[in-house]
């Protein structure tokens, strides 16, 4: 029994595997491994989005890949991490600046 199906075919992988990672080194390797890694740039900025790419590019060397963005209605057409975080209710954001959540979720640091 073959586990190539027409999505395989399709995307160019090996096997119907997909994983979602905010680690450039998960989702290498992951397409390393025949399947469809796909990378989670919704925190980063367009600069660092067009870095990762460039370093996943070289890691996976011709595998293909996916990224993951999140475009909400009423995204700013500018780039202002601060603004956006800003509209985070403050009992989640407050959350999500906790030392173990910044580990936990590989948060990028506050900038000064």
């Amino acid at each position: 029994m073959s586990l190539v199906t027409p999505v395989c075919e399709r995307l160019g992988i090996d096997l119907p595997i997909f994983g979602f990672s905010h680690s450039l080194e998960v989702t290498a390797a992951i397409s390393l491994a025949g399947g469809l890694g796909v990378f989670g740039a919704t925190r980063d900025t367009p600069d660092e989005i067009a870095q990762n790419l460039s370093t996943l590019r070289q890691m996976v060397g011709g595998r293909p890949f996916g990224v993951d963005l999140v475009l909400p209605q009423g995204m700013p057409a500018f780039d202002d991490r601060e603004a956006i975080e800003r509209q985070i209710p403050m009992r989640i954001g407050a959350s999500l600046r906790t030392s173990r959540s910044a580990t936990r979720y590989r948060r990028p640091p506050d900038r000064a």
